[in-house]
């Protein structure tokens, strides 16, 4: 438990989403389409340099 609690506050410091928006959010057995995941700013869509 300790864990997951630890990565929603990383993803609420990364993405600036309120932290119960994330737990929410992160709960187990989640699915999210990708506006869901893209709203919430958990892609990021960038090419890579070779």
């Amino acid at each position: 438990m300790f864990c997951m609690q630890k990565v929603d506050k990383m993803f609420a410091s990364f993405t600036g989403q309120p932290l119960d928006m994330v737990q929410q959010w992160t709960e187990r057995d989640r699915f999210m389409s990708s506006s869901e995941v893209s709203f919430l700013a958990y892609i990021v869509v960038q090419k890579r340099e070779k």
